[in-house]
C-alpha cells in the first residue's frame, strides 16, 4: 500500500485494485483548498496505478469539500465511491449531481 504525500495533515492511502479494476483510494475527512495540492497528487498517483483500470476514489468519510477539491474531482473523471452526504450535497450545490450522476456509486449511508 503506497502513502501519499501529506500536505496540511492530509494523507491517504492507495489500496490494492479491486474487483472491476477499479482502484480504490480512500479521500480523507477534510478536503479544502489546503489539501487540494495533496488530492491532485493522489488522484495522479492513483490513476497511473490503475492503468487501463479506471480509479475510484472512496468519499464516504469526507466530511467537508471545498469548491476547488470538488473541481479536482470531476476533472479527474474518476469514480466516486460511496460518497458522503456533504458529497452529495456539495455536487448538488454546484450544480453538478445530473452531470456527473455516471461517476457516483451508491452511498454507504443508503
Amino acid at each position: 500500500m503506497a502513502a501519499a504525500p501529506s500536505h496540511e495533515g492530509v494523507a491517504t492511502s492507495v489500496a490494492g485494485m479491486a474487483e472491476g479494476g477499479t482502484l480504490p483510494v480512500v479521500l480523507p475527512e477534510r478536503l479544502d483548498t489546503a489539501a487540494a495540492p495533496a488530492l491532485k497528487h493522489l488522484i495522479e498517483q492513483a490513476r497511473a496505478q490503475a492503468g487501463a483500470g479506471r480509479a475510484g476514489l472512496d468519499a464516504s468519510a469526507v466530511t467537508y469539500i471545498g469548491g476547488l477539491c470538488l473541481q479536482l474531482l470531476l476533472a479527474s473523471g474518476c469514480a466516486v465511491i460511496a460518497p458522503s452526504e456533504k458529497v452529495r450535497e456539495a455536487f448538488s450545490l454546484f450544480g453538478v449531481s445530473e452531470v456527473v450522476a455516471d461517476l457516483l456509486a451508491p452511498s454507504k449511508e443508503q
